[in-house]
């Protein structure tokens, strides 16, 4: 449970220095996030997705890259 703790705790800390940097942007430009996407090893972590949604109010996506294209 100490690990887990921890893990919170630090992603709770990433998502607040995200907000931060959300909100700079908006008063830079004058426009809103629709969404983040995601990279990385950090957003393939079970929840990470939805703490850092909760935690800005918008959704949260992992990135793929090759999502949608043929490969073939």
């Amino acid at each position: 449970q100490d690990a887990a703790l921890a893990a919170v705790q630090a992603c709770s800390t990433f998502a607040t220095d995200l907000m931060h940097t959300l909100v700079s942007y908006r008063n830079a430009t004058q426009k809103n996030v629709g969404s983040v996407v995601i990279s990385g090893g950090t957003s393939k972590l079970k929840g990470m997705n939805s703490l850092i949604a909760t935690s800005l109010g918008v959704p949260v996506h992992p990135f793929r890259a090759f999502k949608g294209e043929n490969l073939k």
